[in-house]
């Protein structure tokens, strides 16, 4: 298992883990998973439900809300947009480059963990 190999390393590195800052996240876990008790070593590990990575937030269930609130941002800079556009003479141009120069790196900061 995978702790038992970060207990290995610490004990070669004399590396010492706390239960206080270190937690588990079980991914595609079942039940029985999600109700046993998680140790590096001696140190009882606590668990946890949701973590937020590089702006992103992780879950037990999968990405659902990360994505959810990458659309919330996407409608967001939609009206924002739409807004600055209805008073610009060329409003292809204007939409196209906050888009692409501010829009987007907002949205996507964060994506780079997610598979393709």
């Amino acid at each position: 298992m995978m702790l038992e190999i970060v207990d290995g390393y610490s004990k070669d590195f004399k590396v010492k883990f706390g239960g206080g800052k270190s937690k588990v996240m079980v991914i595609n876990g079942d039940e029985t998973d999600r109700d046993r008790e998680w140790n590096i070593g001696e140190v009882k590990l606590g668990r946890i439900k949701e973590y937020k990575y590089l702006g992103c937030m992780l879950s037990e269930d999968g990405c659902a809300r990360a994505i959810g609130e990458k659309v919330v941002k996407a409608m967001q800079w939609w009206g924002r947009l739409s807004n600055v556009a209805q008073y610009r003479a060329n409003k292809y141009e204007c939409v196209r480059g906050i888009w692409k120069y501010v829009g987007v790196p907002s949205i996507m900061f964060g994506m780079e963990w997610r598979r393709p």
